[in-house]
């Protein structure tokens, strides 16, 4: 069984307090948790072979079996098919092109075979198109256009498959509800709190939560098909680059631990998190200090990172022009 639950600050809460998740809560939390899709499906099994919920075992049946359908479906091509391969480049942040294929294993040969010579690369996906004979895209000589995806599969660097999704025919869809029914997971969080994601303290995440915040989670029950997630919500500070911004989702409290900060730390990330806490809790803080300590840090980050790609010579802000 995975370790489904990662946040030590959590399961201490939860042994305290005597908390025990459903079987149906921990199925739901393991497929959207991002392990690996052989991680999902034996832990899936497990959960599957103990529990006396009946309609949970038919269900996990009916997700592994999708899911092994999809993935035959993306092996399978048919003429006109071809297979985009997409790797993630830590340095920009993004995932970028790598060329087009006939079929799903030369691209998944090709990518595994990328990912032992780049140190950088992180993860790629393969993309499933039908191409029709139109504008655009240079193919084998003649110009074609790509639809809608038609699937995808998600790799992590260590080879083992993430995700995947590939169109299926509406008589090959099965109802499956565990997975996006909605689910909220205890913890002892609160509003002002300064937290970091589990094995990651790159950020923090002051959260933002009160009565108002958990009557729209709560209302969003009714509105969104998968919100399994939801539980905590607020302002993500990078500790790397300065940079503020909301949090698009609410996230799973299982990710989190708390942040200790010093309140005399001389970090200027940390003392901005501590003033938007303060400003949060509807004490007196400083706008201006946060301002300034993130523009700080951002100019830090941007100096220790400018290079020129054609000298290879790092230069400063004021020698760059946007």
């Amino acid at each position: 069984m995975v370790d489904y639950i990662g946040s030590e600050t959590i399961k201490k809460y939860y042994e305290e307090n005597g908390i025990v998740l459903s079987d149906r809560m921990i199925a739901a939390r393991i497929c959207n948790a991002g392990f690996s899709v052989e991680e999902v499906h034996s832990s899936l099994q497990e959960i599957q072979a103990r529990t006396e919920d009946v309609d949970l075992k038919e269900q996990i049946e009916k997700y592994i079996s999708r899911e092994k359908t999809m993935y035959e479906k993306m092996e399978k091509s048919v003429p006109k098919d071809i297979y985009r391969l997409s790797v993630w480049h830590e340095r920009d942040d993004d995932y970028c092109d790598n060329g087009y294929f006939d079929d799903f294993g030369t691209a998944l040969l090709v990518a595994r075979e990328m990912i032992d010579k780049e140190k950088d690369v992180d993860k790629y996906k393969i993309e499933k198109f039908h191409l029709m004979e139109r504008t655009q895209l240079p193919f084998k000589g003649k110009y074609w256009e790509m639809g809608h995806a038609d699937g995808c599969a998600e790799y992590g660097r260590n080879g083992k498959l993430y995700d995947i999704w590939v169109r299926m025919e509406e008589e090959e869809t099965q109802e499956i509800t565990f997975k996006d029914e909605y689910f909220y997971y205890p913890h002892p969080f609160q509003r002002g709190d300064i937290l970091a994601m589990h094995g990651d303290d790159e950020k923090l995440y002051i959260m933002d939560m009160d009565a108002e915040a958990v009557a729209a989670r709560d209302r969003r029950k009714s509105q969104w098909g998968d919100v399994t997630d939801i539980g905590i919500a607020g302002v993500m500070i990078s500790r790397r680059t300065g940079r503020i911004w909301d949090m698009d989702e609410w996230i799973c409290p299982f990710e989190f631990e708390y942040a200790f900060i010093d309140e005399k730390t001389e970090d200027v990330i940390e003392r901005a998190a501590l003033e938007m806490r303060r400003i949060l809790l509807g004490e007196t803080g400083s706008f201006q200090y946060i301002f300034d300590a993130c523009a700080r840090r951002q100019e830090e980050y941007l100096e220790s990172t400018r290079i020129s790609l054609i000298t290879g010579i790092k230069l400063h802000p004021h020698n760059v022009f946007f």
